[in-house]
């Protein structure tokens, strides 16, 4: 029976990533009072990685449509392709981080770990 609660807890782990960090939010709700670290760690850092996400590319298309009107264009031909690879490197990363947590690792990501095991304790 320890089995199939670890593997509940590993599934909801990885479930705080699917749409982050809007299922971080539900699944911090839901956890906080339970006591489980584990699905308490990768909610929170789910969160912060997708709020830092949301930044980042926010910002990066406002500077690409920058680049795109003072370059009459020409921004866009080298943007195009470095958002295409930032794009699938933040896709493998997440990808990454749902099967660390169904595999019931605790996986840190640089800083934002850090931050998410000081807030789970």
């Amino acid at each position: 029976m320890a089995d199939a609660k670890k593997s509940d807890d590993n599934l909801m782990a990885a479930l705080a990533y699917f749409l982050a960090p809007l299922t971080s939010i539900i699944f911090y709700v839901l956890y906080k009072d339970k006591g489980n670290k584990f699905v308490l760690f990768h909610a929170i850092q789910s969160g912060i990685y997708g709020i830092v996400l949301f930044v980042f590319f926010t910002g990066w298309m406002i500077v690409g449509m920058i680049i795109s009107i003072v370059t009459s264009g020409l921004g866009a031909c080298i943007m195009g392709p470095i958002s295409l690879l930032l794009g699938v490197l933040f896709l493998c990363s997440w990808v990454f981080l749902m099967y660390k947590a169904y595999k019931g690792e605790k996986y840190k990501l640089p800083v934002i770990g850090d931050m998410a095991e000081k807030h789970v304790g």
